[in-house]
Formats: C-alpha cells, structure tokens, sequence
C-alpha cells in the first residue's frame, strides 16, 4: 500500500485454500450443521469467475455436510491444477 500499487488478485489455488480454511473455522466456531448450510453462498463467491464455477455452484449447493464440501472443494481444486 506504501506504493500506491495494487496487489495481484489471488490465484484459483490461493482461493480455494483460504476457502477450505474459512469452511475449518467456520464448522469449529459454529458447528458443522450451521457451517455447511452458511458457507455454500460463502463458497460461491469464492469460486466466481473460475473455470467451471457453475458446476461447482451445483455440487455445494447440494451438498449436506461439511466433509462433502471439504471433499468437493478438494476434487476442484485438483480439476483446476490439472492441464486442461
């Protein structure tokens, strides 16, 4: 911020960790009910923009736990470092 110059934007993998870290945080400060059914619209925001993101959208907005979107998260992430 001291130069006056914008930081580049996070990168698809630097997104979806804090993602995962921001679903961790959110089931051990609210329980894991309460956390799976707030972070699906936090974890829409978080994939805006990506490659496939409206595909994902579906997958978390159907999943029922938070071991289902850690896992989703986690394949997505290995679709998206993979070549296309």
């Amino acid at each position: 911020m001291a130069t006056g110059e914008e930081p580049p934007e996070p990168s698809a993998t630097e997104r979806l960790q804090v993602a995962l870290r921001h679903l961790e945080m959110s089931a051990a400060f609210k329980g894991e009910k309460v956390a799976s059914r707030e972070m699906r619209k936090h974890l829409a925001w978080y994939i805006r923009g990506l490659r496939g993101s409206a595909r994902m959208r579906e997958v978390i907005n159907s999943a029922s736990s938070v071991d289902s979107l850690r896992q989703a998260i986690t394949r997505y992430l290995a679709d998206l470092s993979a070549p296309c």
